[in-house]
C-alpha cells in the first residue's frame, strides 16, 4: 500500500461542524444532512426493526381519490408516478373547510405527498413524486 497523505486541515473542517446531538455535519451556508433520525421525528417512520414494505399492483389512480378525494387525469399519471405540479394545481391552499374533517386529511395526506417528494426523497427531475408514499398513510388516517 502506497503513502496516504492526509489534509490535516479538512479533518480538522470537518470535526468542526460535526454536531453530535444531531448527528450531522453542520456546513457553513446553514444546510446539514438528513438523518434516519431526523425521518422519525418528521414523519413518524420507524427507522429500526422490520422493513415498511407497501402493495405495488395498487390502481394508483383510486388510491389518489380514496385519499386525496381528486383523481389525476391522463398524463399527469405514470405508472405510479405523479406530477408536483399536479398536487400544487388542487392542494395549494387551504380552502374554507368548515369543520370538514375529511377534507382536513385530504389536505393533510397532499402536504405530505409534496413534502416527501419535493424535500425528502426527490427525484432525478424534480418534478414528480412516487405514490408508493400515499398508501402508507392510509393506516394514520
Amino acid at each position: 500500500m502506497g503513502y496516504l497523505k492526509i489534509n490535516a486541515a479538512l479533518i480538522i473542517a470537518l470535526i468542526e461542524r460535526w454536531r453530535l446531538e444531531t448527528h450531522t455535519f453542520h456546513i457553513r451556508c446553514g444546510e446539514c444532512t438528513i438523518t434516519l433520525q431526523d425521518v422519525f421525528v418528521l414523519l413518524g417512520l420507524r427507522v429500526d426493526g422490520a422493513p415498511l414494505i407497501g402493495q405495488t399492483n395498487l390502481d394508483w389512480a383510486d388510491l389518489c381519490d380514496e385519499l386525496l378525494g381528486v383523481r389525476p387525469q391522463e398524463g399527469e399519471l405514470q405508472g405510479s408516478v405523479v406530477k408536483l405540479s399536479w398536487s400544487a394545481q388542487h392542494f395549494s391552499q387551504l380552502n374554507n373547510h368548515d369543520g370538514d374533517v375529511q377534507q382536513l386529511q385530504r389536505f393533510t395526506h397532499a402536504w405530505i405527498l409534496r413534502f416527501i417528494g419535493g424535500v425528502l426523497f426527490v427525484d432525478k427531475s424534480t418534478s414528480k413524486v412516487s405514490l408508493r408514499y400515499l398508501q402508507f398513510l392510509r393506516d394514520f388516517g
